[in-house]
């Protein structure tokens, strides 16, 4: 994917060093060796996100790597997520050679991590995939010194420093960890030991780097006019798909207690198995952190990720017979899962490749008349293959392009935007009319409306089961058709709808 979304707002005080290097793309990066580091614009960067949003330690190194082509980036986080699966398995004993678990743990990172919630983008990925390296890093460390007699100073040292940097890169991450270590020390006598207690103090210690910040407080004062402040049934019902993984796990785990167990016995051996504890109290936090903020499945990547090795965890341990070793049944049902897999990522990474075509597309064609509405390829979920699930991220074109917007604007003094190449010619006679008050209409699947307004519309759309507010993104344009003004409008919409059901009714709130 090309850079989008926050990429570009830390890029929007880095565009002139761009500009000045002839680099109007900002994706293709500049020239570090030539026009040198643009420290002062850098600074300004990491003051304004300090003051506004956060200083996590990825939103600090990302800069650096934002000055580059986007596949450099990329490529380090391709390692991490490599390192992720590598030694996740073997956190949860499973023997990554022999055992045909693996197949299945692929499949389930392919489809369920939540790489649709703007994973493309450069900023995300060192947010959550680096993260989530790390902290597996300093799993596999307090794995290996946890059977020492003694910790020596050097490993003390390498546990609090290792835990200040996960504490101080994504606080949805090492928050759940940190007070489930807190919990753990409170209620298990075996976790009164120094490899806790380091790794515990360096969490801490980076937790509280992050909300010094004034930035974090006035995020955190913001979530009260989130749409989850108030707890309705669509918002437990968003938070549970958000960390669905999550609670399959703890759904396996207590059939599983349940078949292994008498009831009196259950929850004592789920108290003897510490990795199992560790899990659900962690992803339960996650979870629970996903609910109070904007309940965005990137926000309970962690509630996720517990959710996944859980369950490979659970199968490895109870269900030996169930996919232990290869032999011909899990050969077999090894080489369907991959093939699936394998159609998903494919299909999805045409997809990919469309999308960056069509947003270079985009870019030249704004840079060459940026007062003019720019036709290209729009891309959306609508009209991807079932296979793709709802992958990948399209906001590349709607609200991803917030970034793009911020770094030209102040250059060319006109709004990037990006309209489908459908409504170039588009007319009301040719397009069908969407019942409601909107006026809405619809165009080879492209809606739009008349409107000669400054503000956008507030509008509620009705899929059949029930009128409801709904989230647009919207572009102005001129038909070269009639001479018209319209304006395009994409409604946001979820993976049933977007493939099954049909936009009846469209309505004006204001």
């Amino acid at each position: 994917m090309p850079k989008y979304v926050d990429d570009y707002m830390f890029m929007y005080h880095l565009s002139n060093w761009f500009f000045d290097q002839g680099v109007m793309n900002g994706e293709h990066g500049g020239n570090i060796f030539e026009a040198g580091l643009p420290w002062d614009e850098m600074m300004t960067t990491w003051r304004e996100r300090y003051q506004i949003d956060n200083a996590r330690f990825g939103n600090i190194i990302v800069v650096f790597f934002l000055l580059l082509p986007k596949w450099v980036g990329s490529l380090l986080v391709a390692g991490c997520w490599i390192w992720v699966m590598i030694s996740g398995v073997r956190l949860v004993d499973i023997n990554i050679r022999k055992s045909a678990l693996v197949p299945l743990a692929i499949l389930l990172w392919g489809f369920f991590m939540p790489w649709r919630n703007h994973q493309g983008s450069l900023d995300y990925q060192f947010n959550y995939i680096i993260p989530n390296a790390l902290m597996f890093l300093l799993f596999t460390i307090m794995e290996r010194k946890r059977y020492l007699k003694r910790l020596s100073p050097g490993g003390g040292i390498t546990l609090l420093l290792t835990g200040f940097i996960c504490g101080g890169w994504q606080e949805a991450m090492s928050l759940p960890v940190a007070l489930t270590l807190g919990i753990m020390i409170c209620i298990d006598r075996n976790s009164h030991n120094g490899v806790i207690y380091r790794s515990l103090a360096g969490l801490t210690t980076g937790l509280l780097w992050i909300f010094c910040a004034p930035g974090q407080w006035a995020r955190i004062s913001s979530l009260e006019a989130t749409p989850t402040a108030e707890f309705t049934p669509a918002f437990i019902g968003r938070v549970i798909m958000a960390t669905i993984m999550f609670w399959v796990m703890v759904m396996l785990l207590l059939i599983t207690l349940a078949r292994k167990y008498p009831a009196g016995k259950r929850l004592r051996n789920f108290a003897k198995d510490r990795k199992l504890v560790f899990m659900v109290i962690s992803g339960f936090i996650s979870a629970a952190v996903t609910g109070v903020t904007y309940a965005d499945a990137r926000v309970g990547w962690w509630a996720t990720t517990m959710g996944i090795f859980g369950i490979l965890y659970i199968l490895n341990r109870y269900y030996p017979d169930f996919l232990h070793t290869y032999n011909r049944k899990s050969i077999l049902t090894s080489t369907l899962l991959m093939a699936i897999v394998c159609a998903h990522w494919i299909a999805v990474d045409i997809q990919v490749f469309r999308i960056r075509k069509s947003l270079m597309q985009n870019i030249e064609a704004y840079l060459s008349a940026p007062e003019e509405p720019v036709f290209v390829d729009v891309i959306d979920r609508m009209r991807f293959p079932i296979i793709c699930a709802n992958m990948p991220d399209v906001g590349v074109f709607t609200f991803g392009s917030y970034g793009l917007i911020e770094f030209y604007k102040d250059k060319f003094g006109t709004r990037f935007a990006a309209v489908p190449r459908e409504l170039e010619y588009v007319t009301p006679g040719r397009s069908r009319k969407i019942p409601g008050s909107a006026g809405m209409m619809e165009f080879q699947g492209r809606r739009f409306m008349v409107w000669d307004k400054e503000s956008n519309p507030v509008i509620e759309g009705d899929y059949g089961s029930g009128a409801g507010w709904r989230r647009i993104w919207t572009a102005p344009f001129v038909s070269k058709a009639d001479g018209r003004r319209y304006l395009y409008v994409y409604i946001y919409e979820d993976w049933v709808e977007s493939n099954f059901k049909k936009l009846e009714r469209v309505d004006l709130i204001q």
